[in-house]
């Protein structure tokens, strides 16, 4: 497991293989992560469908800005800066 809070700084983009797209900050937020293939994101900008898929579209979980939410990394096709898909939010 990769310690993402030394290799990633401000928010991030997480792009899901369930064509979800997270922005936030990756934390070492209070909730308790049990399981090493988790990690914590604090969400900064709304939830967001990554464009372009012919497949069904996804059931939407209800996250709103500030959220905490618990991910599994086999779940996360890519990680990266919160500029790709927001302008910089």
């Amino acid at each position: 497991m990769f310690d993402f809070n030394e290799i990633c700084v401000g928010n991030v983009t997480v792009l899901m293989a369930n064509q979800l797209v997270l922005t936030g900050r990756i934390s070492r937020h209070p909730v308790k992560v049990d399981d090493e293939d988790f990690f914590v994101l604090t969400l900064t900008a709304p939830l967001l469908i990554e464009p372009g898929n012919k497949g069904p579209a996804p059931e939407l979980p209800f996250y709103v800005v500030g959220d905490t939410v618990k991910i599994n990394e086999d779940n996360v096709i890519s990680i990266g800066p919160a500029n790709i898909t927001n302008g910089g939010v």
